[in-house]
């Protein structure tokens, strides 16, 4: 074989070689790409699922905490409707005719001859002005001692001491008939 065919085979084997490394580099690159943009992709996706996830997180958060002031704001706004509804209530129970009706009807059950109520110390003018006729037709008089109760009397006997005050008596209603209440107010989700 002559010197042309020896380099010409020589540099088609080179070629051929050349070709062949050049086919697997670019393969492998590919490859390497291909790898490289897979784990990219994945890497991006779980950064990305990590902030949606933290944002949902974050969000849920910020709604839970409104709920719960709308909640206790909620809570609040009808406790102060009842509040109010009981406070005028007192009021009207407090009118002169009402109170004194009232007053008559616990001395005619509580009292006895020659008790002494302990009657509320701002009350104490209005038991010996105005209810005067009360002590005296059911035989009782004011006790030296005055209560810091707000309405109603106490009949001290011995050891024992009648509670007939309308602090109690309205505290007791309450109790009672809260929940029934403000089922009617605010309906059956009210509590």
């Amino acid at each position: 074989m002559s010197e042309e065919g020896i380099v010409s085979r020589i540099l088609a084997t080179a070629r051929d070689k050349g070709a062949k490394a050049l086919a697997e580099a670019e393969a492998e690159r590919d490859d390497a790409l291909g790898k490289g943009m897979a784990r990219l992709r994945a890497e991006f996706d779980a950064a990305r699922n990590a902030a949606g996830k933290r944002t949902r997180e974050a969000g849920e958060r910020e709604l839970s905490a409104f709920r719960l002031a709308e909640r206790n704001r909620t809570h609040l706004v009808r406790r102060e409707l009842l509040s109010g509804m009981y406070e005028a209530a007192w009021r009207s129970v407090l009118e002169p005719k009402t109170y004194r009706a009232w007053l008559d009807k616990r001395m005619t059950e509580y009292c006895r001859e020659g008790d002494q109520i302990v009657v509320p110390a701002v009350h104490a003018e209005l038991f010996s002005r105005d209810f005067i006729d009360l002590l005296s037709r059911h035989k009782t008089s004011l006790s030296a001692e005055k209560g810091s109760f707000r309405a109603g009397f106490v009949v001290p006997r011995g050891t024992v001491r009648l509670n007939c005050t309308l602090d109690a008596e309205m505290r007791d209603a309450v109790r009672e008939s809260e929940g029934e209440i403000a089922r009617a107010i605010f309906g059956k989700s009210a509590g």
